[in-house]
C-alpha cells in the first residue's frame, strides 16, 4: 500500500488496514505470528486497534514496522497512521538492574579473615606441640633422679670444674701430728671404774665410764634416765635442763650410753637412724623429729 493509497483509506483504522492486507495475502492471524515470531494475541490487538494491550509504543512501532514488511506495503504509512490515534507516549524507561557482586577471595575483608584463621591455627599447633613434647621431656626423670628413686647412690651434675672429694675420718678424734719419731700419739684407753683408770673423753670433752656390762655412763647425776644404744656411728649432744652438758661427743655402733640428768633434755643426733633411745623406761620415737638424718628434739617436756 502505497502513502496514497492509505490517504484514501483515511476513515479506517490502522487495524482495519493491517487485517485488509492480511486477508488479501490469505493469510491468517495463527500464520503472521509464526513468521513474525510473536504472540498471535499480539497481531489480534493490532488489528482490533487494541494498544491498551500493547507494550510501549516503541514496540508497537517495531510490530508495525514488520507487519508492513511481510504485508509489502509502507511500513512509514501505516506508523504515521499509528501516531494520529494519539497513543504515542514516551517509551518505559527500564531501571537498570545491577546484581549483587559475588564475594572474591582478592576483598580485602576476606583477606583479613583468611589470615586471621591462618594465625590461630598456628597458634593451636605451637600450644599442642609445648604440651605434648615439651611437657613430656620435662616430666621425664634424669638418670641422676632414677637412681635416687631406686635407693642407688646419685650421679652428681657434670661440673666445668674439677673439685676434690673429702671424707670424713670415722674414728672419734683427729689424730694429732705425729711425734719428731714419726709415731702417732696413742688415744687413753677405756678403762672400768674398778681398774681405777680414767674415763674416755668424748670429741665434746664429755667424761664418761665403762661399767661391768659395757654400758658407758657419765658423772652427771639427776631423777630422770636416758639410755641410748646405736647400731651406726653418730654424733650426740645432750643437755638437761639447767643447760648443763650431759653428754657431747661421737658414739660408735655397738655402744649403750646410761645417762642420767634432770628434764627437760635438749637432744641432737648426728645420724638419728643409728641410734634408739629409752627415756626413764619407755622407748621414744626419733624418726618423727629427723629431718635427712638429723634428729633434734626435747625429751620430757
Amino acid at each position: 500500500m502505497t502513502e496514497a493509497q492509505t490517504q484514501g483509506h483515511s476513515t479506517i483504522s490502522l487495524g482495519e488496514i493491517l487485517r485488509d492486507l492480511r486477508r488479501g495475502k490469505d493469510l491468517s492471524i495463527q500464520e503472521v505470528g509464526t513468521r513474525l515470531h510473536l504472540d498471535p494475541r499480539i497481531i489480534d490487538a493490532l488489528e482490533a486497534d487494541n494498544f491498551d494491550r500493547l507494550p510501549a509504543s516503541i514496540y508497537v512501532r517495531g510490530y508495525i514496522r514488520n507487519y508492513a514488511k511481510l504485508l509489502d506495503t509502507d511500513a512509514e504509512a501505516l506508523i504515521r497512521i499509528y501516531e494520529q490515534t494519539g497513543v504515542d507516549e514516551e517509551p518505559e524507561i527500564v531501571p537498570e538492574v545491577r546484581h549483587p557482586s559475588q564475594t572474591s577471595s582478592s576483598d580485602k575483608p576476606v583477606k583479613a579473615f583468611t589470615y586471621l584463621i591462618t594465625l590461630v591455627f598456628v597458634i593451636l599447633v605451637i600450644a599442642w606441640w609445648q604440651s605434648n613434647f615439651l611437657v613430656k621431656k620435662a616430666e621425664t626423670p634424669t638418670r641422676t633422679e632414677q637412681a635416687a628413686g631406686n635407693g642407688h647412690a646419685t650421679v652428681p651434675p657434670a661440673f666445668d670444674y674439677h673439685f676434690n672429694v673429702v671424707n670424713n675420718p670415722t674414728n672419734p678424734f683427729y689424730r694429732a701430728p705425729a711425734p719428731e719419731g714419726g709415731e702417732t700419739a696413742a688415744l687413753p684407753p677405756l678403762t672400768t671404774p674398778e681398774a681405777g683408770a680414767p674415763a674416755a673423753a668424748t670429741d665434746g670433752g664429755a667424761a664418761g665410764q665403762e661399767g661391768p656390762t659395757g654400758v658407758v655412763t657419765t658423772d652427771a647425776t639427776g631423777p630422770d634416765t636416758i639410755r641410748v644404744e646405736l647400731s651406726a656411728d653418730s654424733w650426740i649432744e645432750i643437755y638437761d635442763g639447767s643447760d648443763q652438758k650431759v653428754y657431747v661427743g661421737l658414739a660408735h655402733a655397738g655402744e649403750k650410753l646410761l645417762l642420767h640428768g634432770t628434764a627437760p633434755f635438749s637432744v641432737l643426733l648426728g645420724f638419728a637412724q643409728g641410734v634408739s633411745i629409752d627415756y626413764n623406761g619407755k622407748p621414744f620415737d626419733i624418726a618423727s623429729y629427723s629431718r635427712s638424718g638429723v634428729a633434734h628434739f626435747t625429751l620430757g617436756q
